[in-house]
This record gives structure tokens, C-alpha cells and sequence, in this order.
């Protein structure tokens, strides 16, 4: 094409020059605004390539970053997960932890529903320490509590701009916490395993009134008459402290910790979900099934050998209340 285009324009030279000048003269227009409009078209597809590469761009990391946060925050538009994305990754899960079969599905089903999660660094930091607020916020997640429009000053220790506002006070307006008596719920502040236990069998709507004649070890420090009673036998009941590193010596102003969290949670999680009196790692893998969730037991890590507990690790500082 570049070897044609110049022969008609020496041909529009070339033959009014012959006839009228003033035709010869109005070629010239003739040739400019032929030329500008090519040399403006070149340039307006040039920018618009330009423009529809960066869109593009602009398009696929948006979907990139859409695809990653569906996997870190609630359980409604979760993508499935594997041990291997979400287990295997953690470096600081003891090898103890790991032959651990129903803590690892723990991991994998509350990592999977964001109910809890990962740290940057691939660490789950399990011996972390858990406050009020962080524990409301999981629970309320694993509940599928709709927490829209609680972002409220609803204790004077809770502001609306608190990243914990709408999950602490969803709690109070479902009576799961009521606060201490001069209206304050200390976010801050380490759970306790009795407190937790509370929580949970109150979200849950579990009948205490006939609790009396429902055992527990004779090793648990408890008081007989205390408050927590009737929620701790309940939880028992219901096998909530299977798997828990204190269901024979209960110390219920014990604190949790990231992982007691995970243990607990699914407990509860299964026994809600699944419909069953009590929670039974029978109905896990069904559990999975139900939240279609990848039942990945092949590839969960099995080291060779282990013995004795973890080492607890020193606690990071607890997050601002």
C-alpha cells in the first residue's frame, strides 16, 4: 500500500496544472485534508490500543483481587480449598498439631469460611491470645450473622468506627454479651474459656434450665453454684471440648488462645451445622460435603514421628481496643 498511495497524489499535481491555476490551487487544501485525517486516525487508534490495554490491565487485577478476597473474608462467596492451600502453607502448626486429623480439618474448614485467618508470613500464629471482640467477630461469622447497620456506639468502650463495632454490638442486640455493669464490654481483653462457652451456648439457643444431673470430671476447677456451670456442662454435653487441651482439668478463667478458638468453634460449628446432639469427627467429612468444602484427608501432612506439646510461643501485644 505505501507504493500505491503516492502515484494519485502526483497525478493531482500533475494534470490541473494544465487547465486552471485556481484549481491547482485548491488541490492543495485537497491534499492537506486528505493527509491530516490518516495522520489523526493513526493517532486516535494508538491511544485507543493504549487505553484498551490499560482497562484491561485494570480488569484482570480487579478479578485477581476479587478472586483472593473471596478466599480471606465470610463464607458466602468462599472458593474451596485444599489442605494444601490452606494448611500445608502454615509454617508454625506443630508437627503434634499435625497428626492431629480433626484440628487440621479445623483449619481447613475456618480458614476456608474466613472465619479465621492466615497472617501474611504464611503463619497462623496459633498461640496468639484471642480478646472479646476478635472471638464475637468469629462467631459471628460462623453463625452467618447478617451484621449490616450495627456499627453503632452500643457500649461506651465501642465506637462506631471500630473495626469490631458491628459484630460486638449484633451480640448485644442478639443477648449473646450484655456487658459489665458501668457499660462497658472490654474489647480488648483475653477470652476465657467459661466466658466463650457462654457466648457460644447462648448464640445457639441451648437449653441450661435442666442442666443439674449432666455430668463433668470431678478434675474440672469449678464451682458447683458459679455462673458458668450450667454453660460448661452444657458444652460438655455436646462434646464442644473434644480435642480441647483442658476437657479433663477445666479451668474455666483459663484464656484462649488462636487455636483453642479453632478447636471450640468447629465443635459448635458441626453440631449446628450437621444437626447431631453432640459433635462426633464421624461427621466431618458429611460436614464438608454439606459446605462443599474439598474432604482432603489424602493430603493432609503426616509427618513420621512426634511426641510431647508444642512450645508456646511468646503472645504478640493484643490489638488496640
Amino acid at each position: 500500500m505505501n507504493a500505491i498511495t503516492p502515484t494519485p497524489s502526483r497525478m493531482a499535481k500533475a494534470k490541473p496544472a494544465k487547465t486552471v491555476k485556481k484549481i491547482h490551487k485548491t488541490a492543495k487544501p485537497t491534499k492537506s485534508t486528505a493527509a491530516k485525517p490518516q495522520k489523526s486516525l493513526s493517532s486516535s487508534t494508538k491511544i485507543g490500543i493504549l487505553l484498551f490495554a490499560f482497562l484491561l490491565v485494570m480488569t484482570i487485577g480487579a478479578m485477581m483481587y476479587q478472586s483472593t478476597s473471596e478466599k480471606t473474608l465470610n463464607g458466602k462467596n468462599v472458593q474451596a480449598s485444599t489442605f494444601k492451600e490452606y494448611v500445608s502453607d502454615f509454617t508454625d502448626i506443630s508437627q503434634q498439631d499435625r497428626i492431629n486429623k480433626d484440628f487440621m480439618f479445623a483449619i481447613q474448614y475456618l480458614t476456608t469460611k474466613g472465619i479465621v485467618l492466615g497472617y501474611g508470613d504464611n503463619k497462623l500464629k496459633p498461640d496468639n491470645p484471642v480478646n472479646r471482640a476478635e472471638f464475637l467477630k468469629m462467631l459471628a461469622i460462623a453463625l452467618r450473622a447478617n451484621v449490616a447497620g450495627f456499627d453503632k456506639p452500643c457500649f461506651k468502650d465501642v465506637l462506631a468506627t471500630d473495626w469490631f463495632a458491628p459484630y460486638v454490638c449484633f451480640a448485644k442486640d442478639a443477648g449473646w454479651v450484655a456487658g459489665y455493669g458501668d457499660g462497658k464490654i472490654l474489647p480488648g481483653n483475653q477470652i476465657s474459656i467459661a466466658e466463650a462457652l457462654k457466648i457460644i451456648v447462648t448464640a445457639e439457643q441451648w437449653d441450661t434450665t435442666n442442666v443439674k444431673d449432666l455430668p463433668y470430671p470431678k478434675s474440672w476447677k469449678v464451682v458447683e453454684k458459679a455462673w458458668y456451670m450450667p454453660y460448661v456442662k452444657v458444652a460438655y454435653s455436646k462434646f464442644l471440648l473434644y480435642n480441647y487441651r483442658f476437657a479433663e482439668n477445666l479451668d474455666p478463667a483459663s484464656l484462649l488462645s488462636r487455636k483453642d478458638v479453632i478447636v471450640i468453634l468447629f465443635s459448635g460449628i458441626l453440631v449446628d451445622t450437621i444437626k447431631v446432639d453432640k459433635y462426633d469427627p464421624k461427621y466431618i467429612q458429611q460436614l464438608f460435603k454439606q459446605e462443599n468444602i474439598p474432604y482432603a484427608a489424602g493430603d493432609m501432612p503426616q509427618p513420621a514421628a512426634a511426641t510431647g506439646e508444642p512450645t508456646p510461643v511468646s503472645p504478640e501485644p493484643q490489638p488496640k481496643k
